[in-house]
């Protein structure tokens, strides 16, 4: 080969070279770009948190709404303290939606502080009476629903356990409607302590019951033998 030959063999594969290099240098360019319908390579914005949020808002607005529909009633009921032991008292409460407090007032008929207060009804309503120092009775079904023209009424008997300070809860539950599901949820309680007493021959009787057996080995047999020596 000559020499121009030579040269133009260098030629063309330097220009070989040259395009080869070019051209994968951009389609690695165009790789690296993207396209207008890719979508973009960003984290989307965290909206479901957001919207979780959002659905359990609704959830407790919906109880909550319940709530602010609801009726307000007054009520009265009686707290039987001072109570003796051995005694049995009686607990009162009566709900109305429109006489006023003084007059609930005047119709509870069981002894005791009577007291007064204002409360969210539905319209069924449960009252619960409790308390462990206390054997309760109800009188009266403790669910009951309630009328626009006449007072409803519940009663309890108590018979205290021990003596000393002993507390009575008043519970207040309403029934609402949660998502086609009735509920109960409760409306106030009431806490109260009542002084349950004991007299000085109470006291006496209840320790000779308890320990006749003692005090009839201890007292009683020497006693006895003491006066059979004194008259024989």
């Amino acid at each position: 080969m000559t020499l121009v030959d030579w040269i133009f063999l260098a030629v063309a594969v330097a220009l070989i070279l040259f395009i080869s290099v070019g051209f994968t240098a951009h389609f690695r360019l165009r790789k690296a770009e993207p396209s207008a319908s890719s979508p973009p390579l960003t984290a989307p914005p965290p909206a479901r948190r957001s919207t979780i949020a959002g659905a359990e808002a609704s959830i407790f607005s919906a109880v909550d709404e319940t709530l602010q529909k609801m009726r307000s009633a007054n009520i009265a009921f009686n707290s039987p303290s001072p109570l003796n032991v051995d005694d049995r008292g009686k607990v009162e409460l009566r709900l109305d939606l429109h006489l006023p407090p003084a007059t609930l007032v005047k119709m509870i008929s069981a002894r005791g502080v009577v007291e007064y207060a204002t409360v969210r009804v539905s319209n069924r309503m449960t009252a619960h009476l409790s308390g462990f120092q206390f054997d309760i009775t109800a009188t009266t079904p403790e669910t009951q629903a309630l009328s626009e023209q006449e007072p409803t009424i519940w009663i309890w008997v108590v018979r205290p356990t021990t003596v000393g300070e002993c507390d009575l809860d008043l519970d207040l539950r309403a029934t609402i409607d949660v998502d086609g599901t009735k509920e109960e949820r409760t409306i106030e309680t009431f806490s109260r302590t009542i002084q349950v007493t004991v007299t000085h021959r109470q006291r006496v009787s209840k320790f000779a019951k308890e320990h006749w057996k003692w005090l009839f080995g201890t007292l009683l047999i020497p006693f006895a033998g003491w006066l059979w020596k004194l008259y024989h």
